[in-house]
């Protein structure tokens, strides 16, 4: 009897060491590193006053700039990432997600993408930092340019799947190329179907290219493809930020 309880004493000794010894690795490193004078955004409580409940405004970390950008991480109270884009007085936003599973936020300068650590090198994408990353446009000299067509339409291209989820369950055929193609299942929604696939919901089109809004109305069966973002003064006009909202009016002109 004796032999057994040092045994036993001897194991949990053990696994105490193996655990102390053997952390496992944050999803989110971004978030784990003291604060410094530059994890404060500015102005905060006064763009978001509805959010400061659920904001851990001590977790906030400035993860990266994206040109005129700066991007911050944080986490909510209840569990869950928050990202701000935040440039000027007119360009900024605050997305969060219900888990730690990530989030895409698509901003009027482009699209931006928060995962779990390591973040993947993909083509099409520029890392920024280890939990934030954004999608590469025409303008940063990739993919190439929908030359000759008015911004509400747009070319098909390839895209990354991340598998089926709640809201986006549908078939994909032609996984890999430029013809990949969508199709909805029931309870199937546009926001969902653009998380899946990592794009912005502007991205979206039907198989005549045409850009599907910014509220589209999807019936089961409807074929999907997804297309070239949309910055400036095209997005303002496509989610209705200034000007009209229908397709092919002035301010897409």
């Amino acid at each position: 009897m004796r032999e057994r309880r040092l045994a036993l004493l001897f194991m949990i000794g053990l696994t105490t060491m193996v655990l102390a010894g053997c952390s496992l690795p944050s999803a989110y490193p971004d978030l784990d590193r003291e604060a410094g004078p530059d994890d404060v955004s500015e102005g905060f409580a006064e763009r978001y006053p509805d959010d400061l409940e659920n904001i851990d405004l001590d977790s906030v970390r400035w993860v990266a700039s994206d040109g005129d950008i700066d991007l911050y991480l944080m986490r909510q109270r209840l569990g869950g990432i928050c990202l701000e884009v935040k440039g000027n007085e007119r360009q900024y936003g605050l997305s969060c997600s219900g888990g730690e599973g990530g989030l895409t936020v698509q901003s009027r300068t482009g699209t931006y993408q928060v995962r779990p650590a390591p973040m993947p090198e993909e083509d099409g994408w520029l890392v920024l930092s280890e939990n934030v990353r954004v999608r590469v446009t025409a303008s940063d000299g990739a993919a190439p340019a929908d030359a000759g067509l008015p911004p509400w339409q747009s070319t098909p291209r390839a895209v990354s799947d991340s598998g089926e989820r709640a809201g986006a369950s549908g078939s994909v055929t032609g996984a890999g190329t430029a013809e990949m193609t969508y199709v909805v299942a029931e309870g199937d929604t546009a926001s969902d179907i653009a998380a899946r696939f990592a794009v912005g919901l502007e991205q979206l089109i039907d198989e005549q290219g045409e850009r599907l809004g910014d509220h589209p109305t999807l019936n089961v069966g409807d074929s999907i493809q997804f297309g070239a973002p949309l910055t400036g003064d095209d997005y303002d006009c496509f989610f209705g930020l200034e000007g009209p909202t229908a397709k092919g009016e002035t301010c897409y002109e």
